[in-house]
């Protein structure tokens, strides 16, 4: 039994440190990828909505820079832009957004799924996210 509980407490112990170690550089990625957001919407000014805990589901149909997994999405005057890091991004022109739905009501501020359909090279493609305040995002896109 003394048995178990070492191997217990030494498990739990690896897993408090790995994750001390990790959240910084989780953080220091989400303020770069932050960073790059606004400025590729023209600065803090022209931003006119951001979220830093947005999980992109990719696009359909799929791209060859198709970005998936956890991101900071911005929305600016003229584009909308999703972030992974500085290095991984997609830009969105709001001019070739077509339309912009969500699955929550207007006021949720939950977590639930932006459906953004756009033109890409002549075709109409969907992205997804899902993020917090869905339905305001659509909102905002389809004004």
């Amino acid at each position: 039994m003394e048995t178990v509980l070492i191997v217990l407490v030494v498990i739990v112990a690896v897993g408090v440190i790995a994750l001390l170690a990790f959240t910084p550089k989780i953080r220091d990625r989400q303020g770069a990828a932050a960073m790059f957001v606004k400025s590729e919407v023209g600065g803090e000014d022209n931003l006119e909505l951001i979220e830093r805990m947005a999980n992109s589901f990719g696009s359909e149909p799929a791209a060859d820079d198709d970005l998936r997994g956890p991101g900071v999405l911005g929305l600016g005057p003229e584009t909308l832009v999703f972030a992974l890091t500085p290095q991984k991004s997609v830009t969105i022109s709001r001019s070739a957004i077509v339309s912009a739905e969500s699955t929550a009501e207007p006021g949720d501020s939950g977590k639930a799924m932006l459906k953004v359909t756009h033109q890409r090279d002549g075709v109409e493609v969907t992205s997804s996210w899902r993020l917090a305040g869905a339905a305001d995002w659509a909102e905002a896109l389809s004004s």
